[in-house]
């Protein structure tokens, strides 16, 4: 099922009037699910798969997760689940529309940075026969008896 996921404890869709004119048109003319926890976001999320795109406030309110805790947790569903209505679609996007300037870029960093990995991990297959080597390498005992660091000093 393809979706749209607003997040915010506050506003609806049509609140957030200092977005970009691509998304005041986006939030115009497609339909919204509105969740204001993470509670909400993660019920929708296991009714309706993973959706297609998704708008994120980062201040949920006091005491709750923010929405950067929840697309930590949305990655690591991605990461952990088979169930590919649970992974992120091929074309998700999203947009943070969040006042939270350290908030804003911590979403956008978090979710980035995730993808950047993901598409490497696709391009690189993982080789764990080279992986336990270069683990063995780091940890050989270099005589200091310090095998922590190994020969990575």
């Amino acid at each position: 099922m393809n979706w749209n996921l607003f997040i915010d404890d506050e506003r609806n869709v049509e609140d957030v009037t200092w977005a970009p004119s691509c998304m005041q048109e986006k939030y115009r003319n497609e339909d919204w699910v509105v969740c204001r926890n993470h509670f909400e976001v993660f019920e929708k999320v296991y009714d309706f798969g993973m959706p297609m795109f998704i708008s994120f406030d980062h201040d949920l309110g006091e005491g709750v997760w923010t929405g950067h805790d929840i697309v930590k947790e949305l990655v690591d569903i991605d990461m952990n689940t088979i169930d590919c209505r649970n992974k992120f679609p091929e074309y998700f996007d999203y947009y943070v529309h969040s006042k939270n300037p350290i908030g804003k870029a911590n979403i956008e960093g978090y979710i980035n940075s995730y993808f950047k990995a993901k598409a490497r991990a696709a391009e690189v297959p993982f080789d764990q026969t080279r992986s336990d080597e270069l683990y063995n390498a780091a940890m050989e005992d270099d005589g200091t008896g310090d095998i922590t660091v190994g020969k990575m000093k």
